[in-house]
C-alpha cells in the first residue's frame, strides 16, 4: 500500500482513540506507528540486504514485532501510564499498517519465524487490487 494511505490511517486511528481516550498524544503515535514498518523494512530488505530478503516487508511486517512491543507497552504502562498508552498506539498503528497490506497473504512473513524464512516473492496488494485497479 502507499506511504500516504498508511500515514492517514494512522492519523484517523490516532483521532478515534484521542476521542475516547481524551489524549491528543495518540495521534502521532498512531500515525508513527502506521508507517514505522515500511520506514526499517524497505530499507533493510530492499537496499541493504536486497539479495538476502528480497523484499520490503520483513522483521516489522510481521506479528512477532507486534507481540514484542505489545508486551513492552504493557509492561510500560504498569509502571508509567502515561507513557505506556504512547506504546499501545504505536503497537495500534504498526498492526493497523499490517492490516492494509494484507499480510495474511503472506503467512510465511506475517508470522516469520513459525514458518520459516522469509519469502521473497511480493504478493498482489489486497486493497490496491480491490479498489484502485481496474479489471482488464
Amino acid at each position: 500500500m502507499y506511504f500516504f494511505a498508511h500515514l492517514l490511517a494512522g492519523i484517523l486511528l490516532g483521532v478515534l482513540l484521542a476521542y475516547l481516550i481524551r489524549d491528543s498524544r495518540l495521534i502521532p503515535a498512531c500515525a508513527l506507528g502506521s508507517i514505522l514498518p515500511d520506514l526499517i523494512d524497505k530499507p533493510v530488505g530492499l537496499l541493504l540486504f536486497p539479495e538476502i530478503f528480497g523484499t520490503g516487508r520483513i522483521f516489522f511486517h510481521g506479528l512477532l514485532v507486534v507481540g514484542l512491543v505489545l508486551f513492552i507497552a504493557i509492561l510500560v504502562y504498569t509502571s508509567y501510564p502515561r507513557t505506556g498508552i504512547l506504546i499501545l498506539a504505536l503497537v495500534a498503528g504498526i498492526f493497523t499498517h499490517q492490516v492494509l497490506d494484507a499480510m495474511w497473504l503472506q503467512p510465511a512473513n506475517w508470522y516469520w519465524p513459525a514458518l520459516g524464512p522469509f519469502t521473497g516473492k511480493s504478493r498482489p496488494d489486497f486493497f490496491v487490487d480491490a479498489f484502485w485497479r481496474t479489471v482488464r
